[in-house]
């Protein structure tokens, strides 16, 4: 997935006058965290949107992605508190936005 790829992958980005490296700077975050929050932020994107066909399903699904998230086994580690989920949030709509950007 695209939010993998900025995690994970070779990509160097600058920011703030700086050069960091994402695998660096996000390693804590477990992979399938990172791709459930992902499906979590496309899919309320999809409920969202006008016109969006198929709601029932997509309420169903944002259900089970928030349930998955909310109960994932990351979150019983030390230091793994509110902080931490709002940066789980913060990479992926950042990584969602530079997809987005031309």
């Amino acid at each position: 997935m695209e939010v993998w790829n900025a995690l994970h992958g070779p990509r160097w980005r600058r920011k703030s006058n700086k050069c960091f490296d994402w695998r660096v700077e996000h390693q804590h975050i477990p992979l399938d965290l990172v791709r459930t929050q992902e499906a979590w932020a496309e899919t309320y994107a999809a409920l969202a949107a006008p016109g969006a066909g198929g709601t029932a399903a997509l309420r169903q699904r944002l259900l089970r992605l928030s349930t998955r998230l909310y109960w994932h086994p990351y979150w019983t580690a030390p230091g793994a508190g509110p902080t931490r989920r709002a940066e789980l949030r913060a990479v992926v709509r950042e990584a969602r936005e530079e997809r987005v950007a031309p």
